[in-house]
């Protein structure tokens, strides 16, 4: 027991000393939560059927994924719409954690029914069975703006879901940067069966909460991880560009003090564990807003992209 706490100790004042602080959870009577437990949005069938579309999204926004990796041409289906992203990508063989401090924007909604904003969503490399997404949607005129626990190996989808409301930023974000954002973590926590966590710092107790833990094989049948920015985007006919580029909020989005675990040390991400894909320096006519700029803030562990 007296070994469980130093390492939780530790572990905050890792946080702390990277320059965390993070600040209560959901609008539609969380789920209850025990001590260093993150409240979850319930799963009601209103709340399945609202989250729904942003779901099979995201399953398809992997699909085209994997088909990129592969060499494969996408469907015609797909050019209706855009999938594209940018951030970060360790490869398998660089670690079993990630941790990032991940903007959020509260309010924040695209304007285009059926368009969907991933950002930033990590998943770690080592054959991670979770990936944490801050997924923002607006489907039949309702706004839904959470943050998921994607469980890879599993049956699939989002299996623990917070909404990113007045109760979840004082609890889990503080300001970096000017902007609110919050700290994850997802590290394997037993070798035996692939087990991971997902933990949330909690800026209250100045404490790592978890979010989510799921072990098995990982099914995302990828060979890295990833820290990006990602949508999937209509595009507007007067203007040529996609609805998200006049959405856009003013701060952008922001991923930071990115980390990656190795041998049981986190360090910063570097060219070298972590290359930007799937360009160096994208245009933003290739994400159908051409006023998009890509910012590489600190080396590989701090990206903006914003307008």
């Amino acid at each position: 027991m007296r070994r469980h706490r130093t390492r939780l100790k530790l572990l905050a004042l890792s946080v702390l000393a990277a320059g965390f602080t993070i600040p209560a959870t959901t609008a539609e009577a969380a789920a209850p939560a025990g001590p260093g437990i993150v409240a979850s949005v319930p799963d009601s069938a209103a709340a399945r059927a609202r989250r729904a579309p942003a779901v099979a999204k995201f399953r398809e926004l992997h699909e085209l994924r994997k088909a990129r990796h592969q060499g494969v041409a996408p469907p015609a289906s797909a050019a209706a719409q855009l999938h594209h992203f940018w951030g970060v990508e360790p490869d398998n063989s660089t670690g079993d954690g990630l941790q990032a401090t991940q903007s959020v924007v509260p309010n924040w909604r695209t304007s285009k029914d059926g368009d969907f904003m991933y950002t930033p969503t990590m998943k770690p490399p080592g054959g991670s069975c979770i990936e944490v997404t801050t997924a923002y949607w607006r489907y039949g005129g309702r706004i839904t703006n959470e943050v998921w626990a994607w469980d890879w190996c599993g049956e699939g989808g989002p299996k623990k879901e917070v909404m990113i409301d007045s109760a979840f930023l004082a609890k889990y974000t503080t300001q970096v940067n000017g902007r609110p954002a919050y700290t994850v973590r997802v590290a394997k926590t037993a070798a035996s069966g692939n087990q991971w966590t997902a933990y949330l710092f909690n800026q209250q107790t100045q404490s790592w909460d978890t979010f989510y833990t799921q072990g098995g094989t990982d099914q995302s049948e990828l060979p890295y991880g990833w820290d990006i920015f990602e949508f999937y985007a209509t595009r507007n006919p007067s203007t040529g560009q996609a609805y998200y580029c006049a959405d856009m909020p003013s701060t952008g989005f922001e991923s930071s003090s990115i980390q990656i675990r190795q041998n049981g040390v986190w360090t910063l991400a570097t060219a070298a564990t972590a290359p930007w894909q799937p360009f160096q320096n994208p245009a933003g006519s290739t994400y159908w807003c051409n006023s998009l700029k890509f910012q590489k803030v600190a080396a590989n562990h701090d990206w903006v992209v914003r307008k």
